[in-house]
């Protein structure tokens, strides 16, 4: 029975639509039918593998390979709320549904005559594009597609480049579309949050003039995607159901000593030239994450946000050949699931947006819109001598702020910009003492143990089996996801401590407390343990003593 019930809502949703409707002695009109709708389908498509049997909506699925009106899931961000809300028809003329775009497929809704006014409800509506960053392992698993290894390879056509102005990364070839929710019970939606919708795709042929000097037309598909239900992925990072790391190994729960040192070693070879302690304070990055003061159990009184880690890389070497892509990036995507890599130039951080800003009423993305949990990449290779005007001053003031508050400012006209919280990690490549537009939070020298790093910034050479990487992606979420507390009694040890290395060092400071705690959380984190030791609490602070060291080395 339920077999047959998921093929049918699988094969012909609007039959099980009308089914469920009259067993359950609804009406189309009801208020609440959407929303009953909508529990209905989201119990039929109750876990994972029933939901990738709905097509998807994708790079490699875009939507000119659909029929209108199919059936699909689209996995997204949500970029633009502003959009108002609109009115539908929730019964036609002939008595049919006109929820879910139904209306506006069909010739009964032309007449405006046959409309019933009482009928009319309100639908939300907002722009969504696929997620920003996603790395291509989280596609092949959770939805068996294959990503070509160059995204610029992949077919684009005039409507994804006509709101390209949407998409945070500017990309040419993606998916963006309006997104329209029956459900009144739904948890608002939220600039950044991540969800599968799945409903009914509608695409509406429209012409615009391709230049106001010509008469050129263009003929441009509009579409739309009418939601049936929604899967909240509320923290991006986790990607809801299962994660992509538990598809591959369900078993893997408390990773090893031996695994934590076998991928340091890993990010230090493959991506950073040999140096260990850069590895062991890009991997603390990657599973740094906002968190409350509140809930780490510390007894201090007085304790900062903790924000998540910002690290720069620093004096790292010319490389004897130019790349185009350091090697750490390869690293990190085969690692992360949410990871963005942005090569900086004078040009970029002059006239590219890093923040969403209206513009006749179309809030137009940035660089810095992105999911709770994605970790950015800046590297500074590319920056010249120039002059930085006001949109480069503006840009910079975006990547100071979410730095230093986690906040990155919406600008819309007439009013003062609105502050959205944002949770990304951030690296920074440079061939300098330190970064030239943000101070991060830590500044570690590379310290290179081999002659340069590797010049075609490939990464593993099929040396790496997929399973340890699978492992090395299971750590980092494990840890990620933990939680730490320092005990009473190692407490009062780090307060003593701390009195005798300043003591020791007049130096010392109270910054440097904050830093050598967060660090202990960070590295308990990465040994899966859910609480700070004195032997924890003193590696932290001989990794912050070296790279102190190395910033004094020229």
């Amino acid at each position: 029975m339920v077999s047959a019930l998921f093929n049918d809502a699988l094969n012909d949703p609007l039959g099980v639509i009308k089914t469920f409707t009259k067993s359950e002695g609804l009406a189309y009109s009801d208020a609440s039918h959407p929303s009953r709708i909508a529990a209905h389908f989201r119990n039929i498509f109750n876990d994972n593998d029933r939901l990738k049997q709905i097509t998807p909506l994708n790079v490699f699925h875009p939507p000119e390979m659909h029929s209108n009106n199919a059936l699909v899931r689209f996995r997204a961000m949500v970029q633009d709320t502003s959009i108002s809300p609109e009115l539908y028809p929730s019964v036609l003329s002939d008595g049919s549904p006109g929820a879910w775009g139904l209306a506006e497929s069909t010739e009964l809704n032309l007449n405006p005559s046959s409309l019933d006014i009482h009928s009319l409800r309100q639908r939300e509506v907002i722009w969504a594009v696929n997620v920003p960053g996603e790395s291509p392992f989280v596609s092949e698993l959770l939805d068996d597609s294959v990503s070509p290894k160059i995204t610029s390879e992949l077919p684009h056509n005039n409507t994804s480049l006509k709101y390209r102005h949407k998409d945070p990364l500017l990309r040419t070839s993606h998916i963006g579309l309006q997104v329209k929710v029956y459900d009144a019970l739904i948890t608002p939606l939220k600039p950044t949050d991540i969800y599968t919708f799945v409903g009914f795709l509608t695409t509406q042929h429209i012409s615009i003039d391709e230049s106001s000097s010509t008469d050129v037309e263009t003929d441009l598909a509009f579409y739309a995607l009418h939601v049936l239900f929604v899967v909240d992925h509320s923290f991006g990072y986790t990607l809801n159901f299962s994660s992509p790391v538990d598809l591959i190994d369900q078993n893997l729960h408390r990773p090893s000593d031996a695994l934590r040192n076998e991928i340091i070693e890993w990010i230090a070879n493959e991506g950073l030239a040999g140096d260990r302690d850069a590895a062991v304070w890009v991997l603390l990055t990657c599973i740094s994450k906002s968190r409350r003061p509140q809930t780490m159990g510390y007894s201090f009184s007085r304790q900062p946000a903790i924000l998540p880690l910002s690290l720069t890389i620093s004096k790292i070497p010319y490389p004897e050949i130019p790349i185009m892509i350091p090697p750490l990036v390869n690293v990190l995507r085969l690692l992360l699931p949410l990871f963005v890599d942005i090569p900086l130039t004078l040009s970029s951080i002059n006239s590219q947006p890093f923040f969403p800003e209206s513009q006749n009423e179309d809030l137009h993305s940035g660089y810095f819109q992105l999911p709770a949990g994605t970790l950015v990449l800046l590297s500074e290779f590319g920056v010249q001598e120039g002059a930085i005007n006001d949109r480069g001053v503006r840009n910079i003031q975006a990547l100071r702020g979410i730095v230093e508050s986690q906040y990155l400012d919406y600008k819309f006209p007439f009013v003062p910009p609105h502050q959205f919280p944002t949770d990304l990690g951030l690296i920074v490549l440079t061939h300098g003492e330190s970064s030239l537009f943000v101070s991060t939070h830590i500044n570690v020298p590379l310290k290179h143990q081999k002659a340069t790093l590797n010049g075609t910034g490939g990464v593993g050479s099929g040396c790496t089996p997929p399973g340890k990487i699978a492992s090395f992606r299971a750590l980092i979420r494990n840890a990620k996801m933990g939680d730490v507390q320092i005990a009473e009694g190692i407490s009062e040890y780090i307060q003593s401590d701390f009195v005798s290395e300043r003591q020791k060092d007049q130096k010392t400071t109270a910054d440097d407390l904050v830093t050598w705690l967060n660090i202990s959380r960070l590295l308990a984190l990465s040994y899966n343990q859910t609480t700070v030791t004195v032997d924890i609490w003193n590696e932290a602070k001989e990794l912050d003593k070296r790279r102190k060291s190395r910033l004094n080395d020229k």
